[in-house]
């Protein structure tokens, strides 16, 4: 994530944020807006194929609004909120949040042990099968079909 600060003014920043998608500056932007001295807070819906978001902050100019500040406690609230989230998340449903286990791809001699042998895949052409509600249906290529006609 690639983040860039810009001033405004003396009580405004914009800051846009690459390689996010809009869920990140909306609760960034929830945030922001009950934190005390935030006039506004804004964020800018980005392309659905240019993943920048983009949120501006102003503040009300009282003596120690720092807008950089004000970001900072915004980001800290809501990760605390997220923290919260989760832990209640965890006990009501136990089993549904477990710890991801990342699976290395097999190597090669297990993928060939894996694999069945050539020899035992039987090779139909223009039929393909499909399983629904235990009951297996065949759907014949309409081209093999008019090759069969002639």
């Amino acid at each position: 994530m690639k983040r860039k600060i810009n001033s405004i003014d003396s009580d405004a920043i914009q800051v846009q944020i690459d390689g996010e998608d809009y869920s990140v500056a909306d609760i960034v932007h929830k945030e922001l807006l009950s934190v005390k001295h935030v006039k506004f807070a804004g964020v800018a819906p980005p392309h659905p194929l240019i993943k920048t978001l983009s949120i501006q902050l102003h503040t009300d100019g009282s003596a120690g609004a720092d807008a950089n500040e004000l970001l900072k406690e915004a980001v800290t609230n809501a990760m605390e909120r997220m923290d919260e989230i989760m832990d209640a998340t965890k006990k009501v449903f136990p089993d549904a949040i477990k710890p991801t286990v990342s699976r290395a791809p097999p190597s090669q001699s297990q993928s060939k042990a894996a694999a069945a042998p050539e020899s035992e895949t039987p090779k139909t052409v223009g039929v393909s099968e499909t399983k629904a509600d235990d009951s297996t249906a065949q759907t014949v290529d309409p081209a093999v079909q008019a090759q069969e006609r002639t």
